[in-house]
Parts: structure tokens; C-alpha cells; sequence
């Protein structure tokens, strides 16, 4: 499916629109299709089950012209629906507005509102947004919407791939690698989850978050989170939970180099699990930087990082200040037995005691 377009009215989807339906692609690519809406190579919507293996989504692109409702997923949107991509990979698509006064574009690769979204031994790669999550933009688990998805699904559905109503809440990223995504004027460079107008739930397990990059050097909150940005907002929770996983190279140039957990309405939870590294395989190179909080930026009353035994958080760089860690406007920090944090510059963990970089 390659250099297809929608554009105009409703043209969602430039390459495949799946509305209330199920869509399974093996071995294929989808390329060098265009939307000036969402979904520049695919869009899954409405109660759709978005089903891929062995598939290639790369070079799409959605860009903004005339739109006054959002733009999102250069690659693939998923609106109220599943999606299951096995061995696939999203390369090179983006999301742009080329107007300052148009309305946000989020999710360069992939985008999902209100969905269940799982990446088996994926690879989300080289990706751009505009704005907020240049690899991933995740914004809310499924609600009722996705209930709407109807069985049996053709039975060659639960032999080539999981039930939907089987694969985890939220967003699941199991031994994928995110890496060199870009947000260009936004949050999270490798991926960003936002629990606004419904909570949001991440895992990362056996995975890689590396070298992604946040350009916006503004350090007020809405910034910042090169490898993984995680909000909440009007009183819905987040939560991101990390194993096994490697986040390393990312560079914001604001808040939270590796991550960046922000309660700004409602609980903000971060937890890394066994052998959660925030440290480079080339000992000699930085793990991850920010102005604050080289490796975790940690911000509000409801935010928390815990820190497992068996993180482990060495060279990550702040240029001003908690070079491991910033914690920030009475956010809680927990730090375990068998943690190692060594040589972060310019210190391990900073505490702005009584203080708020976001105010």
C-alpha cells in the first residue's frame, strides 16, 4: 500500500482506514502515503482491530492544512480501537503543521486515544512530530469504545493473532526498541503518555529507548522528556512501569533527559522493575541529559518515582542541575537498596526543597 492520499472532509487514513472493522497485514509495507488529517499510513477507528506481523509502516506522513481539530500519527492512528504489530516496523513517518496557529500534531509513528495499543519485537524508528511524542503519543486506555469490537473476528484472526480483548490494558512495548524519534517544539522524543481525558497505563518490558530528542529549550513543564514524557491532567492517573529495559542517549533540552513524570491533575507514577538501566553501553558517553534532570525529572504533589533494586543510573548529565535525578515541587522519590547511581553530573539526586521549577 504505497503514495496513496487522503485529504479533505473526513480523509482519515492515507494509505488504510479501518472503521468498526478488522484489518491483519503480514509481510506487507505501507509507505509513502499521505493525510492532511490522521493517520498518514493507517488509521484504526471506531471499534477496529488493527492487527500487524512482519509489517513495514514507513515514510508516511500527516500534515496539517486547514484543520482546526488536531493532527495525529504520521504512521499509524488508533482511535478507539486495538492494535497488535509483531516483528514490525515504524520508520520514518511524521506528523507537521506548517502553520504556527494550527492545532497541536502528536505522534509521528504511532498515535493512540482511547485504545489498547501492544508493540511485540518492534522497532519505532527515526520518527518526527511537531509537537508532543515523536515516536509514540499515547493518550488514554480503551473505555467503552473499544467493547464495540465484534467477535468471532473470522477465526483466522485468533490463529494469526492474540483476541483483542486479550492483549493488556494501555500500552504495552515488549522487546521493542524506540529510537532517534524527535519532537521537535513538544514533549517526549521517544514517547509520550498523557492521562487528560481518561488514565493511561504503560509497560515496558525487555525494551530500548535511545537517542530519542526534545528540542524546546522552555523549562515551565510542557517541555522537556526526550526518551519517555508521561502527564496527568484533570484528575486521571498515569502510570508507567519499566523491566529489563534499557533508556539511554536521549536528549531534552529542558526536563528529564530519560524521563520526565509530571502530576499536573491526578497521580503520575513511575516504577522501573529489575535491571532498568539509564546508562549508555559505551561506558564513555553520557547516559541521558537535560537542563534538569539528566536522567528523571520528577514534578508535583502527586508524582512519584520509585527507583527498583537493580536500576542502575550512571553518567546521565544535567547542565544545571540533578544530573540522575530532579525532584521537583514536592514530588515523592523512592530510591531502593540495590540501586546503583554512579558518576551522574553535576550530583546524583537533587531535591529542590520547597521549590518548583514549573511555577
Amino acid at each position: 500500500m504505497t503514495n496513496n492520499t487522503a485529504v479533505g472532509g473526513d480523509g482519515d487514513g492515507g494509505g488504510i482506514l479501518a472503521f468498526e472493522s478488522t484489518v491483519t497485514l503480514t509481510n506487507s509495507t505501507v509507505s509513502g502515503n499521505h493525510t492532511d488529517r490522521n493517520g498518514g499510513g493507517i488509521a484504526a477507528e471506531d471499534g477496529s482491530y488493527l492487527a500487524l506481523t512482519g509489517t513495514t509502516v514507513t515514510n508516511n506522513a500527516a500534515t496539517i492544512d486547514n484543520n482546526d481539530t488536531g493532527l495525529h500519527g504520521g504512521g499509524v492512528e488508533v482511535d478507539s480501537s486495538v492494535m497488535y504489530a509483531n516483528a514490525s516496523t515504524f520508520a520514518s513517518n511524521r506528523v507537521s503543521s506548517t502553520d504556527d496557529d494550527e492545532p497541536a500534531a502528536d505522534g509521528g509513528g504511532i498515535r493512540g486515544f482511547e485504545s489498547t495499543v501492544q508493540l511485540v519485537a518492534s522497532r519505532v524508528l527515526g520518527n518526527l512530530a511537531n509537537d508532543d511524542g515523536g515516536g509514540i503519543y499515547f493518550q488514554g486506555n480503551c473505555t467503552d469504545s473499544c467493547v464495540a469490537i465484534d467477535a468471532p473476528l473470522n477465526h483466522v484472526v485468533s490463529k494469526a493473532f492474540p483476541n483483542p480483548f486479550d492483549i493488556p490494558e494501555g500500552l504495552t512495548l515488549d522487546g521493542t526498541t524506540v529510537d532517534h524519534n524527535q519532537a521537535v517544539a513538544g514533549t517526549g522524543g521517544g514517547m509520550e503518555m498523557e492521562a487528560d481525558d481518561f488514565d493511561t497505563t504503560a509497560t515496558l518490558t525487555n525494551s530500548t529507548v535511545s537517542n530519542n530528542v526534545t528540542l524546546d529549550t522552555s523549562t515551565f513543564g510542557e517541555s522537556g522528556g526526550a526518551g519517555i514524557a508521561q502527564f496527568t491532567e484533570d484528575g486521571n492517573t498515569a502510570s508507567l512501569t519499566t523491566a529489563n529495559t534499557n533508556i539511554y542517549g536521549n536528549r531534552s533540552g529542558s526536563l528529564g533527559g530519560g524521563i520526565l513524570n509530571i502530576a499536573f491533575d491526578g497521580p503520575a507514577t513511575v516504577s522501573t522493575g529489575q535491571t532498568t538501566n539509564f546508562q549508555s553501553p559505551n561506558a564513555l558517553q553520557v547516559g541521558n541529559q537535560a537542563q534538569f534532570g539528566g536522567g528523571v525529572y520528577n514534578a508535583g504533589p502527586d508524582a512519584s518515582v520509585s527507583l527498583n533494586a537493580k536500576t542502575k543510573m550512571a553518567r546521565n548529565k544535567a547542565t544545571i542541575n540533578g544530573g540522575g535525578v530532579f525532584n521537583d515541587c514536592g514530588a515523592s522519590l523512592f530510591i531502593a537498596p540495590g540501586v546503583v547511581l554512579l558518576a551522574n553530573y553535576p550530583n546524583n539526586v537533587f531535591t529542590n526543597v520547597g521549590g518548583c521549577l514549573l511555577d
